[in-house]
């Protein structure tokens, strides 16, 4: 995140020098990544491969991305879970491809992004199990 902090700072100032004025960069909110921990993950694996099939569940490679979910995760402990709900498919490298003739895989906090709504009910299954599973004793990490 530091990395590209200066990197935006470093386009945003070279960009007005261009055009002979200068930029600053203020960050107004300092939200930490996400990180989901293996004793998290491991629990919860049986849950989710129960409810929405072993060949859906699978890791996804890292992102820039980031959600204030992180300060209940980081505190609390639990898991972030991407749920698939654009048109997209696993390709052999375990990336995320556009299927042909979909919608295309716009990201989140976009105009573009759309959500398939026939995923929403698995979505919803996948809360309710996790939340019950939990509750039970069933999804119990590894302190």
């Amino acid at each position: 995140m530091a990395d590209l902090r200066k990197r935006l700072a470093t386009l945003a100032e070279q960009t007005a020098a261009a055009y002979n004025c200068t930029a600053a960069v203020d960050y107004l909110q300092d939200v930490p990544a996400v990180h989901n921990t293996r004793e998290w993950v491991g629990a919860a694996l049986p849950t989710l491969r129960r409810t929405v099939g072993e060949a859906k569940v699978f890791p996804t490679p890292p992102t820039h991305g980031y959600d204030d979910v992180s300060e209940f995760v980081n505190t609390y402990g639990g898991l972030y879970v991407m749920l698939g709900a654009r048109d997209g498919e696993l390709a052999d490298d375990g990336s995320v491809r556009p299927i042909p003739g979909g919608r295309g895989l716009i990201p989140n906090h976009n105009p573009g992004f759309y959500v398939n709504d026939d995923c929403l009910v698995q979505g919803v299954r996948l809360h309710c199990n996790v939340a019950f599973d939990h509750l039970t004793g069933t999804l119990t990490p590894a302190q």
